[in-house]
């Protein structure tokens, strides 16, 4: 019953501690000795982060210990991750139904601009179809991932990856959104009359 969301936050906190380490320390132990002898904690590497890594090392190093749910850890991590890029993490929160509505909001700022209004119908559409599941996949028709994609081979045009990675199904589902509808309300609108889009 709860192995899946525990599955997908020890994947994040995974992803978050590899790539804090990686990037922010030259040495994950407790303790470091820098060239000139001092002695360093962790807690004093901590210092040195900007303040949303600070944030993320924090979540990294207490989340290990007390896993609550994916979706929560999810919206606590997109609220440290930059707004205006789309990153490997986002990869992985994009794995849960929370973290692709966050990035698909990111992919609007960054590319559509539609309003609050055509969200709420992108995520009213995409919640009826897969619940934002990017394995979804309808047994009786072959479409697949989060837009439900029919066949879900159309994705490639997006990237090849289109079967695991949720953001290239997101891309690939706003952008015939808006080509096929015009908007998020528009593709609704079908759906609500026709059962499909």
């Amino acid at each position: 019953m709860f192995a899946r969301p525990i599955q997908v936050a020890v994947a994040v906190v995974i992803a978050i501690g590899s790539v804090s380490t990686a990037a922010y320390a030259s040495d994950a132990s407790l303790v470091t000795t820098t060239p000139d002898q001092t002695v360093t904690t962790a807690s004093d590497q901590n210092d040195l982060l900007p303040a949303n890594r600070k944030e993320i090392a924090a979540l990294s190093t207490t989340t290990s210990t007390s896993v609550v749910s994916a979706d929560l850890h999810a919206s606590v991590i997109a609220n440290v991750l930059p707004k205006n890029v789309i990153s490997e993490l986002d990869v992985v929160l994009a794995r849960t139904s929370s973290g692709a509505k966050f990035v698909a909001s990111k992919l609007n700022a960054l590319s559509y601009k539609w309003s609050t209004s055509q969200m709420s119908c992108l995520i009213t559409l995409w919640s009826r179809e897969s619940h934002w599941n990017f394995q979804s996949r309808n047994k009786r028709s072959g479409a697949y991932g989060i837009p439900q994609a029919n066949p879900g081979t159309k994705m490639a045009s997006a990237g090849s990856d289109w079967r695991v990675n949720p953001i290239t199904q997101i891309k690939w589902g706003m952008s015939y959104v808006k080509s096929r509808y015009g908007s998020p309300c528009g593709a609704l609108s079908k759906s609500n009359r026709f059962g499909w889009y």
